[in-house]
């Protein structure tokens, strides 16, 4: 038994299945959906999938950044997603980046980093639901077996995808809590937004701009469904912090007894002295999460667009076109542009007056580039606003030519 365990007594309430997740665990469950997402889909598919990504989506715009790489797809895909693996006895294996319970880690860039991995094994997750679901779909008469198996796949990947998002939240919680100064290099963007493109009604769309990687987004489903994730992950996030409120009180036992010995107390005085300090300090700690979780633990709505609406993570940057590779170039170096920066570089413009970039590549760039939520946020009012007036000066220029032709007209008349 560790010391202080002695101390700070178990406690008795109900915790969330998803408290105990391990992020050993997490990068196992990527490692799986990457290779069998590698499994379902053919080579040419996945690039087909990603040339449709460089077009006009429902956006309304195209993406010069995006183009389908040389080579094979599945390696790119592993690689990115998973990094490089370690050949342990002859077999590749990909180790944990991070270790413990979800939401243990202390230090920012850490809990920072370990978002990738959950939001990625969200996304995959939820492609290859997507994939069984359309496969039972489409089983016709004679193939029931075939069906119900697709579909049994279909809702074991579906649990998972929410498993995933839960802990996705949880940790973005927790990261939330631990940057209580504020940084703006910790605050990632993401939230809730109602998404009414969908034939069958507006659903609730999760959407995250995952640093350095790229704007991804997950329907949720029914409210039901929705709200039964918001119940565990705030269990979730309570219990999250309690461990690491207790661990780091427990971390403290042995140097404040040493401390008491030294000023002249006993072995029992100072143990006693230590129990009744850090049982009163985790009270504290407790009540003051309880509260923060309690009253403001909902889910932010997403400030901004889903532009990139089939979540296209490309595998390589395009940077042939002269202006993207300028753009790239200029603000590659830093993940810290200030507004006034980003702001000329979304106003710049062409010989023939055009905008050079869309809200779509500026939005992609900026979250490749690992630029905080307020950067985001800053761009896209920017690049709306521009989009707005250059949208506004067409209209007037239309205007202005059919008032020119109907003077004409009425003078030739």
């Amino acid at each position: 038994m560790k010391e202080g365990e002695i101390i700070l007594k178990k406690q008795s309430e109900k915790e969330a299945d998803i408290s105990f997740v391990k992020y050993e665990e997490i990068k196992r469950h990527l490692v799986y959906a990457v290779n069998k997402y590698c499994n379902l889909e053919s080579e040419q598919k996945i690039k087909m999938f990603i040339e449709r990504q460089k077009h006009e989506n429902e956006s309304g715009y195209a993406n010069r950044f995006i183009v389908v790489p040389n080579g094979n797809i599945t390696d790119k895909i592993k690689k990115d997603y998973l990094g490089y693996p370690s050949v342990i006895d002859g077999e590749e294996v990909y180790e944990p980046d991070f270790i413990g319970r979800l939401g243990s880690i202390e230090d920012l860039e850490t809990q920072y980093d370990s978002i990738k991995d959950i939001a990625m094994w969200m996304l995959m997750s939820n492609r290859i639901s997507k994939k069984y679901k359309r496969r039972a779909e489409l089983n016709g008469e004679g193939e029931r077996q075939e069906e119900g198996a697709n579909t049994n796949a279909y809702k074991i990947w579906l649990s998972r995808k929410n498993i995933a998002f839960c802990a996705l939240i949880t940790c973005l919680n927790v990261l939330n809590f631990d940057n209580s100064e504020d940084n703006p290099r910790f605050k990632i963007n993401y939230g809730m937004k109602k998404d009414l493109s969908k034939e069958e009604g507006t659903q609730d769309a999760f959407i995250i701009d995952v640093p350095y990687t790229g704007q991804i987004s997950i329907h949720l489903g029914s409210e039901k469904n929705l709200n039964e994730n918001l119940r565990i992950i705030k269990s979730a996030t309570k219990t999250a912090l309690r461990l690491k409120a207790k661990n780091k009180l427990i971390s403290q036992v042995a140097e404040r007894k040493k401390q008491k010995i030294k000023n002249g107390l006993s072995e029992e005085e100072a143990h006693n002295q230590v129990k009744e300090e850090l049982n009163a300090e985790y009270k504290k700690e407790k009540n003051k999460i309880m509260s923060i979780v309690d009253i403001g633990i909902d889910i932010p709505e997403y400030e901004g667009r889903l532009l990139e609406t089939s979540s296209a993570i490309p595998l390589e940057m395009g940077t042939s076109d002269k202006n993207i590779q300028a753009i790239y170039n200029n603000f590659k170096a830093s993940s810290s542009p200030t507004n006034n920066e980003i702001a000329q570089f979304i106003n710049e413009v062409n010989d023939d007056g055009t905008y050079k970039y869309n809200p779509r590549e500026i939005h992609y760039l900026a979250v490749k580039l690992g630029w905080n939520a307020d950067q985001i946020k800053f761009a896209d009012r920017v690049s709306k606003s521009v989009q707005d007036r250059s949208r506004n000066h067409k209209l007037n220029e239309l205007r202005r030519l059919r008032k020119a032709k109907m003077t004409e007209e009425q003078q030739v008349r």
